[in-house]
């Protein structure tokens, strides 16, 4: 059974599907962890569970001819998420944290300048949060420094008159 093309994650025409071989002088936890990491990125991305069980199976066969052992694939791929799981990886935060799930971020971008890093403004928004509009006092606050302009960008070029001497 084909998987629909847009059910599915998309692939280029130019990949050869070149895995690393089971045989290579690695960890055998990197191994694991491109195959956990392909499986996912299929749950995630396939929009159905057939799509999903064509592409795990493709990838199977792809590894097999890598040279990976049957055994090795079997355990690897039974403690990978199963499809009943997609739910959660959808809406998986980037730092693991469960409890952070939904929790927006708040950034306050500004300038950096030594005064203000030495005035812990961090501190003072949080105990100001209260004056903070409502929509920015749900979730998280982070303040983040720009870089500082470049010093011959705060310059203002000048211009010499033309001088004549006689």
């Amino acid at each position: 059974m084909a998987a629909n093309a847009n059910s599915g994650c998309y692939t280029k025409a130019s990949n050869y599907y070149l895995y690393k071989p089971f045989d290579i002088a690695a960890p055998i936890a990197q191994c694991q962890g491109v195959i956990l990491g392909e499986l996912i990125r299929l749950i995630k991305r396939d929009s159905c569970v057939l799509a999903y069980v064509e592409h795990a199976d493709l990838f199977y066969l792809r590894l097999r001819d890598r040279g990976y052992p049957p055994g090795f694939l079997k355990t690897t791929f039974a403690t990978a998420p199963s499809w009943s799981q997609r739910d959660q990886l959808l809406t998986h935060s980037q730092n693991g944290d469960s409890a952070s799930v939904g929790v927006r971020t708040h950034a306050f971008v500004i300038p950096y300048s030594r005064e203000l890093e030495q005035s812990n403004l961090s501190r003072d928004l949080r105990s100001s949060e209260s004056l903070l509009p409502p929509h920015l006092r749900d979730g998280r606050i982070l303040v983040a420094w720009r870089a500082a302009r470049a010093l011959g960008r705060a310059l203002i070029p000048y211009c010499f008159s033309s001088l004549r001497f006689e």
